[in-house]
C-alpha cells in the first residue's frame, strides 16, 4: 500500500494563521482523521508549491483555458530563482495578467505559506470538516492530494 498526503491550503498564498488558530487547527484536524500516521502544521517564510506529485498533469491558463506547459517550468524556475519576488505572470497565450497561483492545475496544486498536512489520512475530509478547519484559521481552504 502507498503512502497519501492530504494538504490543506489557504486559497491566498500570503494567508498565515496566528499560532494559536493553526494549533487548533491541527488539533481538529487529529481529531477527524485519527488514523493518519502524522498531522502537522508548516510555515514558510514565501508561498511555496504544494502539487499531487512530481509535475501537475495539466497546467492552463485561467483566461482563455490554453495549455501552460510551454511556459509554466520557466516562469517557476524564474520565481524560484528569484525567491521573495511576485508570482504573477502575464500569460504569453493570451497576455492576461495573473499569478502562478491562480493558474488552472489538474491535479488540485496551489501556493502557501502554511500548510496544513495529514500523513495516510485513511479518508478524505468532509465539506463540513474542511469548513470548521476554515472557520478555525480565518480563511478558505483548498485540499491537495497527493501519493507520498
Amino acid at each position: 500500500m502507498s503512502d497519501n498526503c492530504l494538504y490543506l491550503i489557504p486559497e491566498m498564498p500570503d494567508y498565515v494563521p496566528d499560532s494559536k488558530a493553526a494549533e487548533q487547527a491541527r488539533s481538529l484536524l487529529k481529531s477527524f482523521l485519527p488514523a493518519a500516521g502524522e498531522i502537522k502544521a508548516t510555515l514558510t517564510g514565501i508561498p511555496v508549491f504544494v502539487e499531487a506529485g512530481d509535475r501537475p498533469d495539466l497546467v492552463a491558463c485561467p483566461q482563455c483555458g490554453q495549455n501552460a506547459d510551454k511556459w509554466w517550468d520557466e516562469a517557476m524556475a524564474a520565481y524560484h530563482q528569484n525567491g521573495t519576488a511576485s508570482f504573477v505572470v502575464v500569460t504569453p497565450c493570451c497576455g492576461k495578467r495573473t499569478s502562478l497561483d491562480g493558474l488552472h492545475y489538474r491535479p488540485a496544486a496551489g501556493f502557501a505559506r502554511f500548510v496544513l498536512a495529514a500523513h495516510n489520512p485513511g479518508r478524505a475530509i468532509t465539506r463540513r470538516e474542511r469548513q470548521q478547519l476554515s472557520q478555525s484559521l480565518g480563511c478558505n481552504l483548498r485540499e491537495v492530494s497527493a501519493a507520498a
